[in-house]
């Protein structure tokens, strides 16, 4: 089941419309981290979260992944940019489901990496995948 829902997940990390959006805002194609050593940004990296198994939840259960951007913006509208990509990317994280799972609920933060150069943004997005099996 945690298996289902990760590969929902890298689904829609390889949007077509949310790709292209990145590579318009960065002039840099999106690199997906799962494992291994980290790429330059722009690049998204997927962790567990959270999700509890349990006797009582036999068809259904929810699994939350840390899904997080890190994204090269700088000035003094990066953090607009970052909205605009929060407000671009939450509706294409809930176009998608297959028969068994779908996307519950999306929880946007936005964070300055690092603040003496502003250079460097995460937006993370705490998703919660519904399963059913």
């Amino acid at each position: 089941m945690y298996r289902e829902a990760y590969n929902l997940l890298r689904e829609i990390l390889d949007d077509e419309q949310l790709n292209k959006y990145i590579v318009k805002s960065t002039g840099k194609h999106l690199a997906v981290i799962d494992a291994g050593a980290k790429v330059s940004a722009p690049c998204v990296s997927i962790n567990l979260n959270g999700g509890s198994f349990t006797r009582r939840s036999n068809s259904n259960s929810e699994i939350d992944y840390l899904i997080s951007f890190a994204l090269p913006f700088w000035g003094a509208d990066a953090f607009i940019r970052c909205l605009e990509f929060v407000d671009f990317a939450l509706p294409i994280f809930f176009d998608y489901r297959d028969k068994r799972n779908f996307i519950l609920r999306a929880n946007p933060s936005i964070n300055e990496l690092d603040a003496e150069n502003s250079q460097l943004w995460t937006v993370d997005i705490l998703v919660t995948v519904s399963v059913l099996y």
